[in-house]
């Protein structure tokens, strides 16, 4: 079979196919046979012809050269390929005036339509549009379906909480993480870059965390006053803020609103010492306490935890808990190493509530 790397995804290889029935250029993708794929997405996109998705023609288990069964699932092909070669390589920005017409109302269409489907795309990300034209007038989604939702998504297209999570555990969220990350590919789309292509994902969620998704994806970029008002209202770290689909469409009608900015969190009158490092407040600090599992343990254990919390966040309230909560653990009756382990956990979900467990 001949390949077409230039089409490739993340897990999922590309191939010359042909169609006998309909003609017209299609090609295959080839999933890992190692990794889940969604079926039921499949299924929900399969014929479906729609503006602003990668049309699906069929999808089914194929036999392999390897011996192995994969399975393979059918595409349109978009003949003005992919928007977006790399995350390095920077690209002619679609200019306010075009945005609209290019991007903003198919790709606007296109979560319409899964949404009343009752699907997720959770592939939403600056490298996974194509132009279906060879004008390249014509925008669409990219495939979504051959690897587990939010598989393969960089840190700037998830939120906060997502962005937390192991990638293989983050689900098929709702429609607000499909819109955060629509927000995210118009940023791209009207720069012309990969927002935060210079930063570690541990940096993109650390100044996510103190600086808000918003302003940690700008940067100190100008844009126009009404690319600001949209992407203020998609990329809220509210979910309560956040704009659906019903503030999208008073949007492109010219109705101008004014997105509520969520505060970035409390800052600690002084700051707490880890691994290295300082924290000036609880949720940067959870999710460093989840990367260094072993070395969270004395700090929480010895009452530098509780004690920051009431002297320098002036939080007794979540001090306190985190006493009563290893006053609960300790009493259980696990052994050691689940205590450990209980003990951790729990002490984070008190520091971030909204965090993933871990």
């Amino acid at each position: 079979a001949s390949s077409l790397p230039a089409l490739d995804m993340p897990n999922a290889k590309a191939y010359v196919a042909e169609d006998k029935r309909a003609g017209g250029r299609i090609y295959a993708l080839i999933c890992d046979p190692t990794l889940p794929v969604r079926v039921n997405m499949m299924r929900s996109l399969r014929g479906v012809k729609a503006s602003g998705i990668l049309p699906m023609i069929e999808f089914g288990p194929v036999p392999w050269p390897d011996g192995r069964s994969c399975m393979a699932v059918l595409y349109q092909e978009p003949l003005g390929g992919r928007v977006r070669s790399d995350t390095r390589t920077r690209n002619d920005p679609i200019h306010e005036r075009d945005i609209n017409r290019m991007a903003i109302d198919p790709l606007r269409a296109g979560i319409k339509e899964l949404n009343e489907r009752r699907v997720t795309h959770r592939a939403i990300r600056p490298d996974n549009l194509y132009y279906m034209d060879p004008a390249r007038q014509q925008i669409v989604f990219g495939d979504c379906v051959t690897s587990p939702p939010g598989y393969d998504q960089p840190m700037i297209s998830e939120t906060i909480v997502s962005g937390m999570t192991q990638r293989d555990g983050r689900g098929a969220g709702m429609l607000e993480n499909d819109l955060y990350a629509f927000g995210v590919v118009i940023l791209s789309l009207l720069t012309g870059r990969h927002p935060c292509a210079d930063l570690s994902d541990e940096d993109i969620l650390h100044a996510k965390i103190t600086q808000g998704s918003y302003q940690a994806l700008i940067g100190d970029l100008r844009l126009p006053l009404p690319m600001t008002e949209l992407l203020r209202g998609l990329v809220s770290d509210d979910p309560q803020q956040r704009w659906d689909l019903e503030a999208l469409d008073l949007w492109t009608e010219g109705r101008r609103l004014s997105p509520i900015q969520t505060k970035p969190a409390q800052k600690a009158q002084r700051d707490f010492p880890f691994k290295g490092k300082l924290y000036s407040n609880t949720r940067e600090l959870a999710a460093a306490l989840g990367q260094n599992w072993d070395a969270a343990v004395d700090p929480i254990r010895d009452g530098q935890l509780e004690t920051w919390l009431k002297r320098s966040l002036d939080d007794k309230g979540r001090g306190e808990a985190i006493t009563k909560a290893l006053k609960l653990v300790a009493a259980s009756s696990m052994d050691s190493r689940a205590i450990t382990d209980s003990m951790v956990t729990t002490v984070m979900s008190v520091l971030d509530p909204m965090a993933p467990i871990r």
